[in-house]
């Protein structure tokens, strides 16, 4: 080519050889036309010598192959330089449609292409023909919807990677149906970054890697064999009939009735489940193939909501049970979880919860999700991970249980020990409590010993238990005259008091005199609580969700007088010995500070995204009354209207005379407002009596108390 070309009609190679360079130049398709037909035999090549060649779209194909469409035996496309790109069809396949014949690319790309399914390509052999695509060096496929490259289900096809990538596809990367005479060879290239599976391995698809590695993430439910070097470094989620012969894998999540052969290597084996628990034999098995660790995950498109059965946990072994943002419970009351081996529980979604009775006789580690069934503990319950189960049901810390850590918002009845944790809830002590942090109603029966610890005082009662000594209460023994030293009691750590933090519309961090964090706990409508220490450091922070909306102020309600900077985002604060709440007022980013004809429009209420509501005029009217009440003289009102104004600034300017000569009877309106014209704080062409907005009554007030 010498020059760009629009097509006018589609260019078939009918039993014909055509090679095209691009040589750097454009073809353009015909208006809802495909650019290529390839049948009987036809070959075509594409290349381009000098680089940045183009073959465009142009609308929307109507059936399948938006680019190329291929047929017929003997028929071959190779593709080495150049980029197809934004072709759309109706049906499947994109950039290149494949019935029968080769198709071998080496390099250029199919990009940005849109179809159902197969959007860069698709490979839809008719039954008795074989279609074959081989990818290698250079060549690329990306940003396509549905699809990279899919495979139907009808005759014979095979897809050949040995170098190349498949990235950034929605859908999956590389899609297979259901069928026998389907194979995937791999020996390098990637497949990676698309938004569901890389790679879709279907039932009776055989997948073969060969001194390879593979870093995407792989449903598997036909045959995955690796020979040589072969190493899968992503997920690989097997299921159904799926079957993993041979390879070396980072993470098997495995749910298939075939499994794993002894001859795989694999790091962490993950055990997929549905409605139903393992059984003890299962998890000795499972903890032996995963060298130690037995790990339960429930599949992705399972919602467990009714488990049919009682996990029980063996002594010995340990289990980790994901969540996966599922709601878990149990088909009746008598299915429980009981733990006589190490238990951890995580969630790798949001909102997990687990309503199931749980008895703990052994470890029980809280690293995730919510627990609302009850809980007898007649082993150890802590928290080793970044994150902790909230335990929202009730929990009876039996005689010989002992709570090293976690995080309680439900009731708690502790008859064994209590070492540390944080307890929001209400809590009856019959056992001992040696740390821990309190900040519900704390009952201390008579059998109760409280060695340590921080309470709010005021919901702490004591009904004949032992509390800690306060300062001052013990002094040194001298019963021993020959002993001349004197050991004073160790000093416990005196009740904190906590008072009540409400934080709306804003993030929130606090940290006691100890430096650790306080937890607040999340209202549905994103309300933010907590007791929190006198003199603890409260910082607030607004972050808007949309260009749109801009902060205003803090809003802050508290019997308490706060020495803070409201306009100051992020806000510091001591807390103080009373109650606060306090919100981000925001405001339309459409509301300039200099515009004085913005506050009448409806148009300032938005809604942001998932439904919020963001506070544009509202939020605006009630910061800028805050602000001015707080400013403007005590008792004064806020003007409305050019004549209020005007006296209000020219009040507070001492009430110069004018430059003007007036008349002897004019009023001080008349004077105010000549004055506050010949100081250019108000317009001159502004009637007497028009209407003033915030902004103009806030930016004379400070060019008033400039002028001062």
């Amino acid at each position: 080519m010498n020059g760009d070309i629009t097509l006018t009609d589609t260019l078939s190679i009918n039993n014909k050889k055509l090679s095209i360079d691009l040589n750097g130049h454009t073809i353009t398709a015909a208006s809802n036309q495909r650019a290529f037909n390839i049948s009987n035999g036809g070959t075509l090549e594409i290349k381009d010598s000098v680089g940045n060649g183009i073959i465009q779209g142009n609308g929307t194909v109507t059936g399948s192959g938006g680019a190329i469409y291929m047929e017929g035996s003997g028929s071959a496309l190779t593709i080495s330089g150049g980029t197809i790109q934004g072709f759309t069809a109706s049906t499947s396949g994109g950039g290149v449609y494949m019935r029968d014949g080769t198709f071998n690319m080496t390099g250029g790309a199919i990009e940005n292409c849109t179809a159902p399914e197969g959007a860069g390509v698709k490979m839809y052999p008719d039954s008795g023909n074989t279609c074959t695509f081989t990818m290698s060096d250079l060549a690329e496929i990306k940003n396509c919807s549905n699809d990279g490259v899919s495979i139907a289900w009808s005759g014979t096809s095979k897809f050949i990677m040995s170098g190349g990538t498949i990235d950034n596809n929605k859908g999956y990367g590389l899609w297979t149906s259901a069928r026998s005479n389907t194979e995937i060879l791999l020996s390098g290239g990637t497949i990676t970054n698309s938004e569901r599976y890389d790679m879709v391995i279907h039932t009776g698809v055989q997948l073969h890697v060969n001194n390879a590695t593979v870093s995407g993430k792989i449903q598997n439910r036909g045959t995955i064999t690796g020979t040589e070097n072969a190493e899968f470094t992503g997920t690989v989620v097997n299921e159904s009939a799926g079957k993993i012969e041979s390879g070396k894998f980072k993470r098997i999540e495995d749910a298939s009735t075939a499994g794993v052969c002894n001859a795989v290597e694999y790091e962490a084996y993950v055990k997929l489940i549905g409605h139903s628990w393992p059984d003890k034999s299962t998890l000795r098995a499972i903890q032996d193939k995963a060298h130690g660790n037995a790990q339960l995950k429930f599949l992705s498109y399972v919602t467990p909501d009714d488990m049919e059965n009682t996990l029980t946990i063996p002594e010995g072994v340990t289990v980790t049970v994901d969540l996966t943002g599922k709601q878990v419970a149990g088909e009746n009351a008598e299915k429980k979880i009981i733990n006589y081996g190490n238990l951890t529980l995580i969630d790798s979604g949001t909102g997990g919860t687990l309503n199931i009775p749980i008895e703990n006789n052994g470890t029980l580690n809280a690293n995730g999700g919510t627990v609302t069934g009850e809980v007898t503990n007649k082993g150890t319950i802590t928290t080793t991970g970044e994150k902790a189960t909230q335990f929202s049901g009730g929990v009876t810390n039996e005689s010989d249980g002992k709570i090293e850590n976690g995080t309680f918002s439900g009731e708690v009845t502790n008859n064994g020990a209590i070492n540390d944790g944080t307890f929001s809830g209400k809590v009856k002590n019959n056992g001992t409590i040696g740390n821990g942090n309190f900040t519900g109603a704390v009952t201390n029966e008579k059998t109760g010993v409280i060695s340590g610890g921080k309470f709010d005082e005021s919901q702490l009662t004591n009904n004949g238990g032992t509390l800690p000594p306060k300062p001052g209460d013990n002094k040194p023994d001298d019963t021993n005259k020959d002993n001349d030293k004197k050991e004073d009691t160790e000093p416990v750590a005196p009740v904190v008091k906590r008072y009540d933090l409400t934080v709306k519309n804003a993030e929130v961090t606090v940290k006691d005199a100890d430096g650790k964090a306080v937890e607040f706990t999340k209202a549905e409508d994103g309300t933010l609580t907590a007791k929190v220490p006198e003199n603890a450091e409260v910082t607030v922070k607004y972050t808007a969700p949309t260009d749109a909306i801009v902060f205003d102020l803090w809003s802050i309600n508290s019997d308490a007088k706060l020495d803070v900077n409201v306009k100051e985002n992020p806000l510091t604060f001591k807390m103080p010995a009373q109650a606060v709440t306090i919100e981000a007022m925001t405001q339309d980013a459409t509301i300039e500070s200099e515009g004085p004809g913005v506050l009448g429009t409806a148009a300032m209420i938005g809604v942001a995204g998932a439904g919020t509501a963001v506070l544009g005029y509202t939020g605006y009217m009630i910061g800028t009354e805050l602000y001015l009440n707080t400013v403007l003289p005590a008792g004064a009102a806020i003007p409305q209207n050019t004549t209020e104004l005007a006296k209000l600034l020219w009040t507070e300017a001492g009430k110069p005379a004018p430059a003007a000569v007036m008349a002897e009877d004019a009023t001080d309106e008349q004077k105010a407002l000549t004055w506050a014209v010949e100081s250019q704080l108000i317009s001159a062409d502004k009637p007497a009596d028009a209407s003033v907005g915030r902004w103009e009554v806030i930016r004379g007030w400070n060019r008033v108390k400039e002028m001062k």
